[in-house]
C-alpha cells in the first residue's frame, strides 16, 4: 500500500509510523473518490420464470 499506491520509497515506508501511514491512506481514498459507494444499477422487478418463457 505504501510503496505501490502511495508512491513512498522503501525507506520512507519503513520509517513511517502506522498513524502517519493510515492518515496518508485516508487522504488518498478521499482524493481519488474511493470512499464513494458504487452506483447501484436498477434491478429488474421480481417475477416468476413463467412470465419470461
Amino acid at each position: 500500500m505504501g510503496t505501490t499506491l502511495l508512491g513512498m520509497s522503501e525507506e520512507e515506508f519503513w520509517r513511517c509510523t502506522a498513524r502517519k501511514l493510515f492518515a496518508l491512506w485516508e487522504i488518498h481514498v478521499r482524493v481519488n473518490g474511493l470512499d464513494q459507494q458504487e452506483e447501484k444499477k436498477p434491478s429488474a422487478p421480481p417475477g416468476y420464470i413463467d412470465q419470461f418463457i
